[in-house]
């Protein structure tokens, strides 16, 4: 298989087709939709190719037969009867002025206009009027009167554009809602319509009545409808693999999940990095505002409230702009994904991390945004690590010890986090925790086994450490507690579904003292192999 131009941010599907890049073949999902009328809405993180598969539907619609050799779809679509396409896209345009949209919606029903021949002396005045207009105007105008195709890409830009304005936002909101509803007074007109974007307000906050757009976010069957699998990869870009270490790959960009067997990959990420071949952070540098870790932090949010998540499905599908829940931003913008179904009554979803690079990416950001320290994350957690891989357990107390004592003050106090109280053991564990993701290191939080729950188990190699930590008022008053923790971890045997991995299994106990705010005990064993 000769190789390709990669497709590196490129949403015209006319171009992808023409000029030999890679394409992965995703009509098997967009026949499923379009054979029969309907009215859809996808929720997806910002690159993940949204605006490709809608101009994909559009050039369908056109019945532009040519680019789809090859494809699944080619011989299962009727290519003579080509349906007139309004597309949409709020991608750009300056909305963060009063006004801002209506001009841009205006000036995008003007070209639109133009385009279908529409005398200007006959247009409506209003925004929604022109709309009912263009689109009735489309239908009845068709050589065989076949119904207009609406497709809308980015349909929240101009709200999440200005969320740190709220009035400004409503105003904003408030333009599409209108928007909007003229597509729905429209509907004896509409054959098929698609609505795209980051968030998932759109059901409750622009779209409402008999003609509620069906979200198919979540549903099982359209869950690689975006992305690239680990098939994709295998066969579409075979000869970007050489050389390439696929494990680490998948560990470092894949782990996207919205209900489906597969876990996907973000295209451009991958992209990226068959392009450079190295290892970075490619999706996290397009965008990450820093506004986000700033409202973690003042919010008090920390890296254990990002550990074991669940969350209710009516819960994951908000969000307001006077009431953002920050951990249904996170799992809609792709900082969280699903890892696994938990209940059905009412139907919850556990997240996680997606992969490597958000882990480390939103650990460091809300590390430095708390502590005011950049680069804290990374370089006390690969001084963990390496104190750890040499068994150099004086070393590693004495990291830990440089950390807390580079903290400010203000973090200690009581209050900060809301439910704990000061000097609670999770004050001290979220630290580390955070360090150890910012680092990239392989742990998991508060693993549950028969016995009870260990704080915290973190692999190095050959190696599995199993730490419990303890707090006590005092280093004079550490030692009760030191003693309580490494015999809680023997008795409750925190280690033993990992005997059989043939790993170094060593037990760690850390008391940190209230008065101290610091580490002031540390004890460790080694379990005979």
């Amino acid at each position: 298989m000769q190789r390709r131009r990669l497709p590196t941010g490129i949403s015209s599907f006319d171009e992808i087709r023409n000029w030999n890049f890679y394409y992965v073949d995703k009509t098997p999902h967009i026949l499923n939709l379009v054979e029969y009328p309907g009215r859809y809405f996808l929720s997806r993180p910002r690159r993940f190719g949204k605006s490709l598969l809608v101009d994909t539907m559009a050039e369908l619609f056109h019945c532009n037969q040519r680019l789809f050799q090859g494809l699944y779809i080619c011989d299962r679509w009727d290519w003579g009867n080509p349906h007139p396409v309004l597309f949409f896209s709020f991608g750009s345009g300056s909305f963060s002025k009063p006004g801002g949209l209506e001009l841009e919606i205006s000036d995008k029903l003007a070209a639109l206009e133009g385009k279908a021949g529409i005398d200007p002396d006959k247009k409506a005045h209003s925004v929604p009027s022109r709309l009912n207009h263009l689109i009735e105007h489309l239908h009845v105008h068709h050589p065989k009167q076949n119904k207009v195709v609406i497709l809308v890409d980015e349909y929240d830009k101009p709200i999440l554009d200005v969320i740190e304005q709220p009035e400004l936002a409503n105003a904003n909101r408030d333009t599409l809602r209108e928007f909007y509803a003229a597509i729905k007074d429209s509907d004896r007109h509409v054959r098929f319509t698609f609505v795209t974007g980051i968030s998932m307000f759109a059901q409750v906050s622009l779209f409402s009545g008999p003609n509620h757009l069906t979200d198919i976010s979540l549903k099982k069957q359209y869950s690689t409808i975006c992305g690239y699998t680990e098939n994709d990869l295998d066969t579409v870009f075979t000869p970007e693999l050489e050389g390439l270490d696929r494990e680490k790959i998948k560990k470092w960009y894949n782990g996207y999940s919205w209900l489906g067997t597969e876990k996907v990959y973000n295209p451009y990420d991958i992209m990226l990095h068959f392009d450079e071949r190295e290892f970075r952070p490619y999706w996290i540098r397009t965008g990450t505002p820093r506004s986000l870790f700033k409202t973690l932090a003042e919010q008090n949010f920390h890296p254990l409230m990002l550990e074991n998540l669940e969350m209710a499905e009516e819960d994951i599908a908000k969000f307001e702009i006077h009431n953002i829940n920050l951990i249904a931003f996170l799992f809609q913008a792709g900082y969280l994904t699903i890892s696994e179904r938990c209940g059905d009554f009412p139907i919850t979803y556990r997240l996680e991390y997606p992969n490597l690079e958000v882990s480390q990416a939103l650990n460091n950001g809300l590390l430095e945004m708390l502590s005011g320290k950049s680069g804290m994350a990374t370089g006390t957690g690969l001084a963990m690590s390496g104190s750890l891989m040499e068994n150099d357990f004086s070393r590693f107390g004495e990291v830990v010890r440089s950390l807390f004592a580079s903290l400010p003050h203000q973090l200690f106090r009581a209050g900060q986090n809301s439910d704990w109280p000061a000097g609670h053991e999770r004050t001290y564990s979220t630290y580390l925790v955070g360090c150890c993701r910012g680092a990239g290191l392989e742990i998991q939080v508060e693993v549950s086994s028969v016995q009870g729950d260990a704080d915290l188990v973190l692999w190095l190699g050959q190696q599995i450490f199993i730490f419990e930590f303890k707090v006590a008022a005092s280093e004079a008053k550490s030692m009760p507690k030191l003693a309580a923790a490494m015999q809680q971890v023997r008795e409750k045997k925190y280690y033993e579904p990992y005997l059989q991995s043939g790993k170094l299994i060593h037990l760690v106990g850390m008391v940190f003292g209230k008065a101290e705010r610091n580490l002031v005990a540390l004890d460790h064993e080694t379990l005979p192999i």
